[in-house]
This record gives C-alpha cells, structure tokens and sequence, in this order.
C-alpha cells in the first residue's frame, strides 16, 4: 500500500525534551514539550485509563508490535510509562469501554496481521493481554460507535490492501462477533475511518479517507449494523485522515480530509454535509508539505469549530469563522515527522489541547493557552 514518505526516526537520549518556537497567534499554545514513546510511534489515542480523573495517552508503537500507554499528571505532563504487546504492527488505537465495567479498554489496528487487537482495561492503568479478532488486509486504522443500536460498541475498520471496511459488532462482554467486509471502491486503499450521523437518522455512518482512490467514501448506515454501499466524493491526492464536525452550524456534519495537491503541495479538504448523507464539492485550504492527520476543536474558544494537521515537523491550526470557512494555517512546531494526533483538555483548564505522535520516538504535547485567537 503506497505511504506518504515518512523520516526516519531519532532516538532521545532523555525521556523527554522541551522544545519549539513561540507561535504566531497570541500565543495559542505553549511551546511542545515531548516525551519518548517508543520506536516509530504511529498513532496516539486519549483517555483516563486508571480512573483517577487525568486523561492519559495510548501510542502505539509499529516497529516493535507493543502499545505505550504514559500516566498523566492531570497539569498537562506524563509521567510513567507502562509497555504492552499489541500484534505484529500496531496501527491506529481507539480508547472506548467495550465490556461496560467502567474501565476504559484500547482496541489496536495491525497492518500485518490483518485485524484488530483489544486489550481490556483493569481500571487501574494495566490492560489484559491483547485478544485479536481478524479483519481484512492492512488492517490500518479503527473506529468505535453503536452502529446497531443495542448500546453496545462496535468497531469499524479499514482495510487498505483488501480496498474494504469491516465492522465488528460487540457483544458488550468485550469480545467481537465476526467481521463483516463493505467495499470501499476498487483500489481505493482506505486509510482511515470516522464515524458520524452523515444523514441524521439517529443511524450512525461510516466514511473512510480512501488514499488510492483520491476520495472519501462515505457509507450510510441501516441501523443494524450493516452498511449501504458505498458513495465516492472526490478529494485530492492521496487522502490519509478524515476528521468529522458541523463546522457551519447548520446542525449537518461536515467532513475534513488531508490530502494532496497535483503539485505537491499539502490540501485540507473541506466538504460540508447537505444533511441527507451526501456532501458538497471539496473547499481545499493549501498547506507547504502533505499532512498525514486531521482532527477537530474549538482551539480559540469562540463557539466554532477550529482544525489541526499534522505535517512535517508541526502543526497546523485552522481556525474556523462558524460558516463553514476556515482562516489560514498558523504553525506550531512539534517532534520530527509528526504522522498521528489528538485533540483533547489535558491539563483541565476546559481548553482543548493537541499531541502528535512523531517519528522521532516522541509524542509531542502542546498545551492550549485559552488565548482567543483571531475569528471573523
């Protein structure tokens, strides 16, 4: 499956290292402070995993087949850090309570084991070992929602090799049914999922970034846990993250993807939901390098939804004017080779934050100031 070109990673000497360059807005956010994370981390999910009330972080880890999970202090810093076996290549991670016991669990995509790995949850930091269910070729990237309405958690996965998704219903014990595949066009090479109510049926939907099709592929769902075929929207070139959020207010979910342009330049696609399932043609905004990840918050606290990619060796961060329409990129910088983030309130002060993941064997951490950025 054909990959952005990703740098190859440093190893820190020390657990982590305070680096950066003040940005350009306001101050937004503080200068990144990084922490190691194993080798090669590929992508970063959050949650409070031992229950104390502080969001912590799961990466997974594709060189060495092993998920870290780093405890966090509840100001926005991580402290110990807890390695678990997770497959063969462990890919995308998704936090969710998939026993309903309270504790929060990690489900884990592997790309060489075609299928997904679920590590329960002890409630107190520590995690069972991995139960693997099987699900197509180059399983990359995993979502978690009810998509047949028995308030259970089901997962959806994409499969790039196989140009499928499989969804996995949950038997709300923690354990998984056998997938069911959904092509996603021919050649498509899905590499990533969201999950989102695309048609406003009170049916959650699925749509994946298709980096071999050059598009989205957006598939409603029936409410029991099946899925319509699926229908193209065309993007750029080589779409690798699709984020969802009503970024004009009109109580419609819209979608945002990274992707390429035909002269190398990075794009972030915006198409915005007409309400029924479908979406309007694509409003790309230009960034200098191809981003490898999108995800979506209100980084300036007006009300509207902001976005956040991740390229190179930073960030970017779009702040929405509630129509629909975002400014142009301001950067923070991060680790080197940032290929995964998250958007997340780490240090409880109701402002969202950002990590990425690196290639440089760190997570990267960039704290939120609350400033209020500029917004038309």
């Amino acid at each position: 499956m054909r990959r952005h070109p990703l740098t190859e990673p440093m190893v820190w000497a020390s657990a982590w290292i305070l680096a950066g360059a003040l940005p350009a807005l306001a101050q937004q956010f503080r200068p990144h402070v990084d922490y190691f994370a194993g080798k090669a981390p590929a992508a970063v999910a959050v949650g409070d995993v031992n229950r104390d009330g502080k969001p912590d972080l799961a990466v997974t880890d594709s060189k060495t087949g092993s998920l870290s999970v780093l405890r966090g202090t509840g100001v926005g810093t991580f402290g110990y850090r807890a390695q678990y076996g997770a497959g063969n290549t462990p890919g995308g991670v998704a936090v969710a309570d998939f026993n309903g016991d309270g504790n929060l669990d990690l489900a884990v995509a592997d790309t060489v084991t075609n299928g997904v790995s679920v590590l329960l949850g002890y409630g107190n930091g520590r995690f069972q070992p991995p139960v693997f269910y099987p699900a197509g070729a180059c399983a990359s990237s995993v979502a978690v929602g009810d998509l047949n309405d028995d308030h259970k958690l089901d997962l959806a996965v994409t499969n790039g090799c196989a140009s499928t998704v499989s969804v996995l219903l949950g038997r709300g014990d923690g354990t998984f049914a056998p997938h069911t595949d959904y092509s996603t066009g021919s050649e498509s090479e899905p590499e990533a999922v969201a999950l989102g109510d695309f048609n406003r049926d009170g049916k959650l939907d699925v749509v994946t970034a298709d980096f071999g099709g050059d598009g989205v592929g957006v598939l409603l769902g029936n409410g029991d846990g099946t899925l319509q075929p699926y229908v193209d929207y065309p993007t750029n070139h080589f779409p690798s993250s699709v984020a969802v959020g009503d970024f004009n207010g009109d109580g419609s979910l819209d979608l945002a993807v990274t992707n390429s342009t035909t002269v190398g330049l990075g794009a972030l696609s915006v198409l915005l939901g007409n309400g029924d399932g479908t979406f309007q043609p694509k409003v790309d905004y230009s960034t200098p390098y191809a981003s490898d990840a999108v995800a979506v918050g209100d980084f300036n606290l007006d009300g509207k939804l902001d976005l956040a990619t991740s390229e190179n060796d930073r960030v970017d961060v779009f702040l929405g004017n509630g129509d629909g329409s975002f400014q142009n990129e301001v950067s923070y910088a991060t680790g080197l080779g940032p290929r995964a983030l998250a958007v997340a309130d780490l240090n409880g002060d109701h402002a969202p934050d950002i990590v990425t993941a690196n290639t440089d064997n760190t997570v990267s951490v960039l704290l939120n100031t609350g400033a209020k950025g500029s917004a038309k």
